[in-house]
């Protein structure tokens, strides 16, 4: 990847990561238009972590207060006391779940779909047509967290029955459901 490549995918991440688009799609699309061949899973997961760091520090003046108080918690029952330290807990342990999950099977998840379609097996001209995993704000609201749930929603769109199936899997405090 050169130089040139690497700055119009960038922008392209910039401007669509925040439209209720996927930005994933666009880099795919502008870079095989632009250059003939697919950026990677690389580079468009570097580009996301980007993204992230732009949110960040955007929320710099939000989140550094909550990081210092959970911290000064620590040692302090004072701190502990708090709003904000509350809420710090609240973060770590809402995104506990999603960690485990995706650590544990994001190199499956992704590869084993990211194959089917390669070979055929699900429709779409992108990955990203073929299939998709959602577990965001969308299927889990923060009410839905507050309440120790967890939704991830996988939907494949396979050549046969020729059409979209999705998966649910939730966990929640006192148990878990699979259904299809």
């Amino acid at each position: 990847m050169d130089w040139l490549q690497a700055i119009v995918l960038g922008l392209v991440q910039g401007l669509t990561e925040f439209l209720p688009i996927s930005s994933s799609a666009h880099l795919r699309v502008v870079s095989t238009l632009g250059w003939g061949t697919d950026a990677g899973a690389a580079f468009t997961a570097v580009s996301q972590l980007g993204t992230e760091l732009a949110v960040l520090i955007y929320y710099a003046k939000t989140i550094g207060p909550l990081v210092a108080t959970w911290f000064k918690g620590i040692f302090s029952a004072e701190a502990r006391r708090t709003e904000q330290y509350r809420i710090a807990w609240y973060v770590i342990i809402g995104s506990v779940p999603i960690t485990l999950l995706g650590v544990a099977f994001q190199d499956q998840i992704k590869s084993s779909l990211r194959n089917l379609w390669m070979q055929g097996a699900l429709v779409g001209n992108t990955p990203e047509e073929a299939f998709y995993i959602l577990c965001d704000e969308t299927n889990n609201p923060a009410s839905s967290v507050d309440e120790g749930k967890l939704i991830v929603d996988i939907g494949i769109a396979p050549v046969k029955p020729a059409e979209f199936v999705i998966f649910r899997l939730s966990q929640w405090q006192g148990g878990a459901e699979t259904s299809d």
